[in-house]
């Protein structure tokens, strides 16, 4: 199965433009979008309600791709994107299939500008415990939040990953996991271009 896999496009109209180019020329047959979809346009009175706009404009957008399209909020989102399509589908907190494998999300990240979609880290561990009990090798899990020392460099010696999520993906056996960069994905082959872990191939 090919995915296309992003994080951080911050609401870039030429960005999105050439991600559904790559993926009908690479013949993906889903796409995942790992949170901060939405940017901050200047015309409107507020950040809310500018990324409720480009919500629906993304919308439409997305559902033009003719392909599933699985996501999660970021901490830059101030909004949720409420695509209400069978084909756009949030998979926060829940299990989505899709081909051969489920994909579940997460999307709270630690507490950081003050967001709609970040929490504290004992929060996250409540959340994370309560995420679909049959995750296994068929399972790509998403989050935009980084576990605590994955692709997690903050300003200076600090890092910015959460403990709690570090547990997690160090307790459970998925087949893949996500986490917040541009990737293009072959899942059957395992080639990914960030930090990933896919159970017994070695990485």
């Amino acid at each position: 199965m090919r995915i296309l896999a992003t994080a951080d496009v911050h609401g870039s109209r030429p960005v999105w433009d050439w991600l559904l180019r790559v993926a009908r020329e690479r013949e993906v047959e889903a796409i995942v979008l790992a949170g901060d979809l939405f940017g901050c346009l200047d015309e409107f009175d507020t950040p809310e309600e500018a990324q409720r706009h480009e919500a629906s404009q993304l919308t439409d957008l997305l559902e033009s791709a003719g392909l599933p399209v699985l996501y999660i909020m970021g901490n830059d989102d101030l909004v949720e994107l409420n695509a209400g399509s069978d084909r756009v589908q949030s998979i926060h907190g829940r299990e989505v299939n899709c081909g051969r494998f489920a994909f579940v999300g997460y999307q709270y990240s630690l507490p950081f500008m003050g967001g709609t979609f970040e929490k504290p880290d004992a929060d996250i561990r409540i959340d994370l415990a309560q995420l679909p009990a049959r995750l296994g090798p068929e399972t790509v899990f998403v989050s935009h939040s980084p576990a605590m020392g994955i692709l997690d460099p903050g300003f200076g010696n600090v890092h910015i990953g959460s403990n709690s999520l570090r547990e997690f993906l160090d307790a459970i056996r998925v087949g893949l996991t996500f986490m917040v960069t541009v990737m293009l994905v072959s899942a059957d082959t395992a080639t990914i271009s960030t930090w990933h872990r896919r159970r017994g191939c070695g990485a």
